[in-house]
């Protein structure tokens, strides 16, 4: 059973030093691409920065807050004790988005936002528990999603309520490929930025409303550490192994 669990444990080293060198490969590449204004985007990789302009036929909002956006994410969690061990328990997670444009100084660029990793601050969060119900518009949700906040007797149930979402006006970082904008015909374009359209199409997609200083120092961060965690994981679990088969005894 020993052997087992530190082979598993090793592969599971492998995979948290791979996503740590991944994430390395992408704090490089973030580190070394300059900054494009959208007017002169060209097609390829790019990396712009401006602000969240929604499109006029624009009708999502976010679940909680019902606030009007181009991108949302929410978790309902319930916080639960087993033995001497507590934690959160997700029990709904789930997001939706919609293209927009982004929006600097130069023009605009349309953006789709699928597949793409987004890194949004948590905008709202809602708690209940006993003696406290949670609010309207999160009982009204929980209703539509046939979720309960109760629990046993009707007792309230331990319950956190989370959002995220990108808004109008939002300040943000884009780093994608940029492509031809199956929304406009060919050569009707004004301007170069409007032919285009900003999306998945490689190894990296990242939208996100912190600086781009913020954004490496967090991927630097976690970058050293699933390169550094999972290189001591794989080596502990190599030495066990070799334990276990009695190489090193």
């Amino acid at each position: 059973m020993k052997f087992i669990y530190v082979t598993i444990g090793f592969f599971v080293g492998i995979v948290i030093a791979m996503w740590g060198i991944k994430t390395w490969k992408n704090f490089q590449i973030i580190s070394n691409i300059p900054t494009s204004k959208i007017r002169s985007i060209a097609m390829g990789l790019v990396e712009i920065k401006g602000k969240v302009l929604p499109k006029k036929e624009s009708s999502l909002a976010s679940p909680f807050t019902k606030k009007p956006c181009v991108w949302y994410q929410y978790t309902i969690e319930e916080y639960r004790k087993s033995g001497k061990s507590s934690r959160w328990v997700t029990l709904k997670k789930a997001s939706a988005g919609e293209k927009f444009f982004c929006q600097d100084d130069t023009g605009c660029v349309l953006i789709d936002p699928r597949g793409a990793k987004l890194d949004v601050a948590l905008d709202a969060v809602f708690n209940s528990g006993f003696g406290k119900d949670p609010p309207q518009n999160v009982m009204s949700f929980l209703k539509e999603s046939k979720m309960s906040f109760e629990g046993f007797l009707g007792i309230n149930k331990t319950m956190r309520y989370r959002e995220w979402y990108l808004k109008r006006g939002d300040a943000i970082y884009v780093l994608g490929k940029a492509g031809d904008n199956p929304h406009v015909e060919e050569g009707t374009a004004i301007n170069n930025n409007e032919d285009l359209m900003i999306g998945k199409g490689g190894s990296i997609f990242i939208i996100s409303d912190k600086e781009e200083k913020q954004l490496l120092n967090s991927m630097k961060q976690n970058a050293l550490w699933g390169i550094v965690s999972g290189g001591i994981l794989m080596a502990l679990c190599l030495a066990g192994l070799l334990l276990e088969l009695n190489v090193l005894r």
